[in-house]
């Protein structure tokens, strides 16, 4: 086996800890599902406009998120990381909700490695802390391009570990692109980046080296739809091939089709479009339509569209949970469901190319 197959790192979806996020992972075939190393982000709480608060306390946000991770993930590994504005917020017995979140992972026996941020606080920092020394399996680092290019971050690392006390080889070093990143020309950008990490005291004993982010721009669509390039992807291909023989434990990370950021919208003023997302080669095929809530029936004519598309763009009904979902209701086998539906297909199906695109990439005739 060569040095590229033996250092192959999982797919890295960075999935927001919702419904529909978490909802397409229930569904995925097995061999997708093994080839992922998903990290879950634990949203803010959602903002109540008609009563004009949160919709919940913090520790109702958090209670049954343990309970759920079990039934929709399972014992395979992720990451955790839990949005800032719960750091600070406490449940009944005095616990921080990073704690609470932490130890009810641990209970229902959680295979997972909590995520921690350059601007995060000292008690998140403890309660990473705790639950290492508590029998943890590492911990993850998710820095930015910007923040990996000042050199004060790279010290800051190796002092957060040695407070934690855990090793570089128990750690994940996530170097997000985040929204909006310029990922061209490609060159340049793969000459920077070898040049940070290459700064980076004890670079090549991390666990892992992952490059996530997004160039998915769902804003700029207009009715009909569009093409829009996964530029991260191209690049990361192009960093791959440039750059594993010197980083050999590289890894791709996304957003699947979301966006990095948490918005918080009064949907009584809002009346989101009906579209459909789909993952095709190097690029997103992005169909849209009006009203949602004014038409779902249009939802029909958008999954025909693909599935019927002169470019062949389907790749067909067992493809993924996601692109059955699209067949038949471009059949009229079943109904057109919400907002929610048709996000799961599209994460579904993004997930499942993505894997088998992570294989091929490093040398997998199959899954592996």
């Amino acid at each position: 086996m060569s040095v590229e197959l033996s250092s192959y790192k999982k797919y890295l979806p960075i999935i927001k800890w919702r419904q529909g996020e978490y909802q397409a992972l229930l569904r995925l075939k097995q061999g997708i599902k093994q080839n992922l190393y998903p990290l879950f982000v634990i949203p803010p709480i959602e903002f109540d406009f008609e009563e004009q608060k949160l919709k919940k306390s913090a520790e109702e946000h958090v209670e049954k998120l343990a309970n759920r991770y079990k039934t929709k993930w399972g014992t395979a590994s992720s990451l955790i990381d839990i949005d800032s504005s719960l750091h600070l917020d406490h449940v009944k017995d005095g616990r921080t909700i990073p704690e609470f979140v932490f130890d009810e992972l641990r209970s229902v026996k959680g295979v997972f490695s909590p995520v921690i941020q350059m601007d995060y606080d000292a008690s998140y920092i403890n309660a990473v802390k705790k639950n290492w020394l508590a029998g943890g399996i590492g911990v993850g680092i998710r820095i930015s391009l910007d923040e990996l290019a000042d050199p004060s971050n790279h010290t800051k690392i190796l002092t957060l570990l040695s407070t934690l006390t855990c090793p570089t080889s128990s750690t994940d070093l996530i170097i997000d692109f985040r929204k909006g990143a310029n990922y061209e020309p490609n060159e340049d950008v793969i000459l920077m980046l070898s040049a940070l990490l290459g700064l980076l005291p004890k670079i090549n004993e991390f666990r892992s080296i992952y490059v996530a982010g997004t160039s998915l721009q769902l804003d700029l669509v207009k009715k009909p739809g569009s093409v829009q390039k996964r530029q991260d992807w191209i690049f990361y291909k192009s960093l791959h091939a440039k750059i594993t023989r010197d980083f050999p434990r590289l890894g791709f990370g996304d957003y699947t089709i979301e966006t990095p950021e948490f918005s918080s919208l009064d949907m009584r003023m809002m009346k989101p479009a009906a579209k459909l997302v789909y993952s095709y080669k190097d690029e997103w095929i992005i169909y849209k339509g009006g009203s949602f809530r004014d038409d779902t029936s249009q939802m029909k004519d958008l999954c025909s569209k693909l599935v019927n598309s002169p470019q062949n763009y389907f790749y067909g009904e067992p493809f993924s949970p996601g692109d059955k979902k699209i067949y038949d209701c471009a059949q009229g086998k079943c109904g057109t469901g919400n907002l929610s539906t048709w996000k799961e297909a599209a994460i579904s199906q993004h997930l499942t190319l993505v894997v088998h695109q992570n294989a091929s990439l490093n040398g997998f005739q199959t899954l592996p």
